[in-house]
């Protein structure tokens, strides 16, 4: 996988996304994790790595002490929610860091210049190539979202949002 464009959804800032490309063409946005972390994977890809999270610091000088190095980031499907997994290596072994969330962990691969895997789950729920849309139905709506999957909750949505507009009257 590789990052292709990083920005945000919002024009507050307030909600990033990633845009991740497969060789065979295979798409893949990720979204719902914090501008910040956009802002940092951006300045990574530049190669800016003097505004560097703490978290991310204490990261590097684990790993410098063990001594063991990020070989991989593999990222998954938890329910509707992207986690990853950290594939370290040392000199006579690796180990792995277990269940932490996609968007720092792209992050650190961003930083660290390491492959980005997805396991099959992902694609078969979010894969998409150029010009085709998802191939599954999309996660569950966040707590507090509209349902308005059902034609008629959106024409009933839109009905209400027309009178809205008119003050109220019919």
């Amino acid at each position: 996988m590789k990052l292709v464009d990083v920005g945000s959804l919002d024009a507050e800032g307030r909600e990033g996304i990633l845009w991740l490309s497969a060789e065979d063409g295979r798409r893949l946005p990720m979204r719902g994790f914090s501008a910040e972390v956009a802002y940092h994977v951006a300045n990574f890809r530049r190669g800016d790595r003097t505004s560097t999270p703490t978290i991310y610091k204490m990261v590097q000088e684990l790993a410098e002490r063990l001594p063991a190095f990020l070989s991989e980031v593999e990222v998954y499907l938890s329910g509707d929610v992207f986690r990853a997994n950290l594939h370290f290596q040392g000199r006579d072994n690796g180990f792995t860091l277990r269940n932490y969330r996609a968007s720092d962990s792209i992050a650190l691969a961003v930083f660290y210049d390491v492959p980005i895997r997805f396991r099959r789950d992902v694609w078969e729920f979010m894969a998409m190539t150029e010009g085709e849309g998802p191939r599954r139905k999309a996660p569950q709506r966040r707590v507090g979202e509209p349902n308005i999957n059902s034609e008629e909750e959106r024409r009933s949505r839109g009905k209400a949002e027309q009178d809205k507009g008119s003050g109220g009257k019919i």
